[in-house]
């Protein structure tokens, strides 16, 4: 439908009028999650790419920059999350490396397992218990709404609500915990990689 994001007629009648009649944009929506889910399901090893996602965090360093900039604040932190975003993309392309040759060759379900295991922890790495000092509620790290504006996403937002609205100090106790998660993060992947390497 073209244009609608949200309507106050958002009713079943409305719908069937006029935002999806067939309800032909709801079905494809209802395959696409299907097939996400299958490929998931159906993987031998969980199907993520942490180059990529390295990559793309490097993109998000610039604005932290700018903002400790602003603040008349030393940018040492930006080069620390660098450095830990340069591990990451090392492991992830170790791990991906592993990986092809590992399915290429045949590999065990004992070792899948394990690797899988690994790889959930990566993504637990970035994941902090009592969530975030403004809002304990969001746990990760990487991405969460903008405090002031909860429709746009904000990235890093320990460090870049510590950079708004705290002091030098608070954000570099949370570019610490960042950089730490980034680590932990890298290890698991050593470790997804060690247990496809395993002797089979």
């Amino acid at each position: 439908p073209a244009g609608t994001y949200h309507s106050a007629y958002d009713t079943h009648a409305w719908m069937e009028r006029f935002g999806d009649p067939g309800f032909l944009y709801h079905a494809a929506s209802g395959r696409i999650g299907a097939a996400f889910a299958l490929r998931l399901a159906n993987a031998e090893v969980l199907p993520y790419d942490y180059v990529e996602f390295a990559q793309t965090m490097r993109r998000y360093l610039a604005p932290v920059e700018r903002g400790l900039t602003q603040k008349g604040w030393s940018t040492t932190p930006v080069k620390s999350i660098a450095t830990a975003i340069t591990t990451l993309e090392t492991a992830a392309k170790a791990w991906a490396a592993a990986r092809d040759a590992a399915l290429a060759a045949g590999v065990g379900a004992t070792h899948t397992v394990a690797a899988n295991t690994a790889l959930l922890q990566v993504e637990r790495s970035f994941a902090r218990d009592r969530g975030l000092k403004s809002r304990p509620w969001y746990r990760t790290l990487i991405y969460a709404s903008d405090v002031d504006n909860g429709y746009s996403s904000m990235v890093f937002p320990g460090v870049n609500e510590a950079i708004r609205y705290g002091t030098e100090a608070e954000t570099n106790e949370e570019v610490a915990d960042l950089v730490s998660r980034f680590e932990a993060a890298a290890k698991s992947l050593d470790a997804a990689r060690a247990a496809l390497a395993a002797k089979r």
